[in-house]
């Protein structure tokens, strides 16, 4: 998929940085990314998501979201959520129009990195807004958003006000000026 070619740089960064961060922030450091069944696999390690995660991957799942939870097999073992994409494709044109109806932006109808972005983003935010919602009165969340995969999640969220704390951040500022444009 034209997702996993693109994650590559961002893997590096992530992974090269896992084990600092799961030093500094421990249990309370979670990753996202795309599950392909090419990779992950190999990279990941399945486990049960516990009293953080679970209550809220379990209504997901109910709904019929598939997201796995476990460890990054890297440096650090990092806890990971990886959302298979690709098995939610049959919700494209719902979430390409959620897209043009809540931010006004356009996108190409057969661009394969464009529609992974949208399916990828959309499952992200739906998951942050769920996640974000079953939260105690007080508790503070905080989305790290890296790179250009993440600017469709990251302008649904801000867009339909969920209270959480976004930092973005991308080695390439000039695609992403071409990405708001």
């Amino acid at each position: 998929s034209e997702v996993c070619r693109h994650v590559g740089g961002i893997y590096t960064v992530l992974s090269t940085k896992a084990a600092t961060t799961v030093q500094q922030w421990g249990d309370r450091y979670c990753i996202i990314g795309p599950y392909t069944d090419q990779t992950s696999p190999t990279e990941f390690e399945l486990l049960s998501p516990g009293p953080i995660f679970g209550p809220t991957l379990s209504r997901l799942h109910d709904q019929g979201m598939q997201v796995h939870f476990g460890r990054w097999l890297v440096n650090g073992n990092p806890k990971v959520l990886l959302f298979d994409y690709l098995a939610h494709f049959d919700r494209l044109n719902e979430y390409r129009q959620a897209v043009w109806d809540e931010l006004r932006i356009p996108a190409p109808p057969n661009d394969a990195e464009t529609n992974d972005a949208i399916v990828f983003g959309a499952l992200v935010a739906e998951f942050l807004a769920e996640f974000v919602a079953s939260q105690p009165a007080g508790q503070r969340v905080v989305a790290h958003f890296h790179e250009w995969m993440a600017s469709i999640a990251l302008s649904l969220l801000r867009k339909r006000d969920v209270r959480l704390a976004t930092v973005f951040t991308t080695q390439d500022i000039t695609g992403a000026l071409r990405a708001i444009r």
